[in-house]
């Protein structure tokens, strides 16, 4: 039952850190929509572009950290199975007998 609780808490983790890169996304999206919205109605142009350039580092900086999360647990998934599988039992040969065109050499 440990083990089982253990791996839902590393379940839920997963999931804050796949959503953390989205929020970040999100909140990007926000601010750069309020920059366009501040540029439109110029009010502050200077403002404006600053919540643009910080709305799109922030969906670009979003973008690439989830694409490497992904990337990463891919990667570590592949080599978890690839090392912690269990290998297969190796069946021994058994010893075979002459060839039957080899016999039928013989036999003529």
């Amino acid at each position: 039952m440990n083990t089982n609780q253990q791996t839902l808490r590393q379940n839920m983790i997963k999931k804050s850190c796949d959503d953390q890169w989205l929020i970040i996304e999100l909140i990007g999206l926000i601010i750069l929509i309020i920059g366009f919205g501040v540029l439109y109605g110029a009010y502050q142009i200077s403002i404006a572009y600053i919540f643009i350039v910080i709305g799109l580092i922030l969906l670009v900086v979003g973008a690439v950290m989830e694409f490497v999360t992904k990337k990463i647990e891919n990667t570590i998934k592949v080599k978890g199975n690839k090392y912690n599988a269990q290998k297969p039992e190796k069946k021994k040969q058994e010893k075979r007998g002459p060839s039957k065109l080899k016999v039928a050499a013989v036999q003529e």
